[in-house]
This record gives C-alpha cells, sequence and structure tokens, in this order.
C-alpha cells in the first residue's frame, strides 16, 4: 500500500495541471532528494522511462507517476498505465516539472517507488560485491550496474558510502537496483563473508593482477573509494589483494572502472571455465 502521505491525496486521474510548488505530491518528490527522506518513507524517485521500465519489469508498482504537462509516453506500456486507474498519475506545468528533476533534460516522467524490502545475503551466493567508502554516486551507479551485469548475487555498501537510492545513484545504475540485491554491509555478519575463500581488495600497488586469480572458487570483491581506499572493515575481512596493471604513467583508475575490469574478468573466467593465469 501506498504511504500515507500519498494516498490520502490519492484520487481519480483528471486532466488538472499542477502549477504550485506547495502541492503535496511535489513536496513529497522534492524532499525524497534527501536520504532522510527516503529513510523515514521508505520511497526513492526515478526518473525516465528507462528506469520506469525496469521497475516495472520487475514487478515495482510506483505509488505515483509524476509527468510534464507535454509528455507524450514513448512505449504502449508506459501509455496504457497512464491512462488507466492502476496508478496515481499526476501532470505537472513544464517550468515546476523541469525544476524538480535533476537531469539537464528530464523526459518529462518520473515515479515514486518504494524502496525495496529488507532482504538477506543468498546462502548459495558465489560472488558478492563490497563497496567500501565509495562517495561519488556515478562511481556507485556504475559498480552497481557492472554488478549486476557481471552475474553477482549481492551488492554490500558499507559505511561511508553515498546512499544507493540518491538519484544521481538510481541514474546511473540503469536499472540495476531491480536486479540485483543492494544490502547494507552492516547486516551481513563477518563469518558469513570470511567463508568466502577468495576475499580480493582492490589495492593500486599490489603484486597480485586481477587476472591472476581463479575466480572460479566462491568469492568476495572489495572495492575501496579511489582517493583513499578501501576502509579498516574492507581491509580486515581482504586475504588477497589484487592490482591492474596500467601504461603510460597512469597511476590510477576510478573506482567504478576498475571495478568493473575485475568483475568482468571474474564473469568471464566462470563462463569459459578458466583463469588466464592458468591456460
Amino acid at each position: 500500500m501506498p504511504p500515507d502521505d500519498v494516498r490520502r491525496h490519492r484520487r481519480a486521474r483528471s486532466s488538472e495541471v499542477i502549477s504550485s510548488p506547495a502541492n503535496q505530491v511535489v513536496r513529497l518528490v522534492r524532499a525524497l532528494g534527501r536520504r532522510k527522506a527516503r529513510e523515514e518513507t521508505g520511497q526513492f524517485v526515478v526518473e525516465g522511462e528507462r528506469g520506469l521500465a525496469d521497475a516495472l519489469d520487475a514487478g515495482v508498482r510506483p505509488h505515483v507517476i509524476v509527468v510534464r504537462d507535454d509528455y507524450v509516453a514513448g512505449t504502449d506500456r508506459l501509455d496504457a498505465l497512464l491512462a488507466g486507474d492502476e496508478v496515481d498519475v499526476r501532470r505537472l506545468d513544464t517550468a515546476l516539472f523541469d525544476d524538480l528533476c535533476e537531469t539537464v533534460h528530464p523526459q518529462g516522467i518520473l515515479g515514486v517507488l518504494p524502496l525495496p524490502a529488507a532482504t538477506a545475503l543468498p546462502d548459495d551466493a558465489t560472488l558478492v560485491v563490497y563497496l567500501d567508502g565509495i562517495r561519488d554516486p556515478g562511481n556507485m551507479g556504475t559498480l552497481l550496474r557492472s554488478s549486476a551485469a557481471a552475474g553477482a548475487d549481492a551488492v554490500l555498501v558499507g559505511s561511508g558510502s553515498v546512499d544507493p537510492y540518491n538519484a544521481k545513484v538510481v541514474r546511473s545504475a540503469m536499472g540495476a537496483h531491480f536486479r540485483i540485491p543492494i544490502l547494507a554491509a552492516d547486516t551481513v555478519p563477518m563469518e558469513r563473508l570470511q567463508a568466502l575463500p577468495i576475499r580480493a581488495i582492490a589495492e593500486a600497488d599490489a603484486d597480485r593482477t586481477y587476472d591472476g586469480v581463479d575466480w572460479r572458487q566462491p568469492s568476495l570483491l572489495i572495492v575501496g573509494s579511489e582517493a583513499v581506499g578501501p576502509g579498516e572493515t574492507g581491509r580486515a575481512l581482504a586475504n588477497l589483494a589484487i592490482a591492474i596493471p596500467m601504461t603510460s604513467g597512469v597511476e590510477s583508475l576510478n573506482a567504478g572502472v576498475a571495478g568493473s575490469i575485475v568483475l568482468f574478468e571474474i564473469a568471464r573466467q566462470r563462463r569459459i571455465g578458466s583463469p588466464r593465469a592458468l591456460k
């Protein structure tokens, strides 16, 4: 069920165009730009047709959809959703809608969605990604997207990291939030992670290369921030440090790129059944 602040103002879809920034739904969307409001209401915002389509594919029903006055649905599915009475739809005038969005050129549609229910690390997880102090939303979104694409079983978000439901993270992740479990790291017992044979930490100056590890074993990949690296918890979990060899005087890659490179090496090994080092 939608939270009270949406349900209380639910009404049939109409042609009314909202122009007041004091409107309850407008205030809600604006408030959800803050982490505290997301946590208190159990909701977050997804902008754009692709994000909403990914949510619908995952069986997530928006609490409310907000469209710009001139919006025309780009797919039959969204058109049917907006024309029906399954979801509360609000239409905003152009200036108010554009002011509400964080993107420079908004697509004219956004949704208020429920935060995923808390879950546990799957018992049969063989690839877990631990994001330790990832503060940049773009890096966080990239790592979530790459984790889902590479077949990771879950992503753990450690303390000091940006909120994975930050609007910039959601946009960068391109639907990954609906494709992979995202858990707070402190909800998973350390012993559960320590039971994984490979617990690798990405370090620029490590002696072991990322493609010299047998990733076919159950593994934990720990990725820290580019600026300071992983924190104490990530370092305490690790039993192996890995590096990505680089040339031309390049010292490091950002966390999103580095983590993605390692993730797709893991996926490659598991797909063909052999690490490069053992060929």
